[in-house]
């Protein structure tokens, strides 16, 4: 019996690499997640291009239906400067996925980072506050009021959002109930949005002795971004001595990334287009990049940079284009190997069939002899119970 396997492999999409700042002098945690590929792939950490000290958990996830993996890695590690990377590699595919980030997260002076559909705090203290029983405090972002609060004999007395932004703010953006004691006046944005929350916020305080008089006694700004979840790096093999097409494409960023291609670690001659796709819900990006080039042996690699993140993701796939006699030999061996293949298996098949004869050959013969055996012993059986009785008959007639 001829068995053929088909072996499928299917590309990763990812990494996403995110990293969770710790608090004073803890270890950091990272987390590495890429989807839907085949088959499983090898994962391994980098810091600062060695193998890390640290704790490594990698999780491999079946999907049911498709029969494609997930790949979740954990790396816990104390680190306080270093650029830390995820790699994937899918050898079948020739695919390496690299995703980097730099534990230094710094969005600019006075500036705080907020990533998209995650809660922000923008902190502020103003301890004087507490020496005024009679008071008003107001959130404003680009000089508009998003939230106000006051209060009266040490009780808050009125806690308002801006008519204009009631229905963008509303339960966005919350105080805590006691700022004016403890003077913690920081405040919580539910989810960052692109849209909202690329701006300036201010708090502005006003006394009973000055109710006229608001002064700002802190100022942010929120520089927002997301995490690109790819690059998916597809490559289209040319027919001939043609170009080759490559494709390159991350999904669900902000804001606007930088991307280039690289040839064996250097810029690339050939054609490139980019195109970047705003999303309109929730205004993330989509980026796609087209290169075409003739190479025929060589690394081609898409980066992808996300600068307030630190976020560098790289796919990797090696470019092997064959040669005329090379592919007219393949394609020969191909032919004959298959031709091979057709006479093998009629062969089989022809013996299968030979020995199926054979055998109801002989059980014919042996059902034909087992029938004549019968036969015979019936007959013999016959003639025995005959003498016997002329025997008896012969002996009645003597007496």
């Amino acid at each position: 019996m001829l068995t053929l396997v088909c072996f499928c492999p299917a590309p990763f999409s990812g990494p996403v690499l995110q990293w969770e700042e710790p608090e004073d002098s803890g270890e950091s945690n990272f987390l590495c997640h890429a989807t839907g590929g085949f088959p499983e792939p090898a994962l391994y950490w980098l810091v600062d291009g060695d193998a890390p000290e640290g704790s490594v958990r990698t999780e491999m996830e079946a999907l049911p239906d498709s029969g494609l993996y997930n790949v979740t890695s954990y790396l816990t590690i104390n680190v306080s400067d270093a650029n830390v990377s995820c790699v994937i590699q899918n050898p079948p595919m020739n695919q390496t996925l690299t995703a980097t980030t730099h534990t230094r997260v710094s969005a600019g002076d006075q500036c705080v980072l907020g990533i998209v559909g995650r809660p922000l705090s923008l902190p502020c203290f103003y301890p004087d506050a507490a020496n005024s029983t009679h008071a008003s405090v107001e959130w404003r972002r680009d000089g508009q009021v998003v939230l106000g609060s006051s209060w009266a004999g040490g009780k808050v007395d009125n806690v308002t959002t801006s008519d204009d932004q009631e229905k963008v703010d509303k339960d966005r953006v919350t105080m805590s109930a006691d700022a004016h004691i403890s003077g913690k006046f920081s405040l919580t944005v539910s989810e960052v949005d692109t849209q909202e929350d690329q701006a300036s916020y201010s708090l502005w305080f006003s006394s009973q002795g000055t109710p006229s008089t608001k002064v700002p006694v802190c100022t942010l700004c929120v520089r927002v971004t997301a995490p690109f979840s790819g690059p998916v790096l597809q490559w289209e093999e040319p027919e001939d001595s043609g170009e080759s097409n490559f494709l390159c494409h991350a999904t669900g960023g902000f804001p606007e990334p930088a991307l280039y291609w690289l040839v064996d670690g250097d810029a690339p001659e050939g054609s490139v287009r980019t195109e970047m796709e705003a999303l309109p819900d929730s205004g993330l990006y989509n980026v796609t990049s087209y290169l075409t080039i003739n190479v025929s042996d060589a690394n081609v690699s898409c980066v992808i940079q996300n600068p307030p993140m630190n976020q560098t993701l790289t796919a990797t796939t090696h470019g092997v284009r064959r040669s005329p006699v090379v592919r007219r030999a393949t394609d020969a061996m191909w032919m004959f190997s298959t031709a091979l293949c057709v006479v093998v298996g009629v062969m089989v098949a022809v013996g299968v069939g030979y020995q199926i004869h054979l055998d109801r050959q002989s059980k014919k013969k042996k059902m034909e002899y087992l029938r004549r055996s019968r036969r015979d012993y019936c007959r013999r059986r016959h003639e025995t119970e005959e003498t016997e009785v002329i025997s008896v008959q012969s002996e009645e007639t003597n007496v």
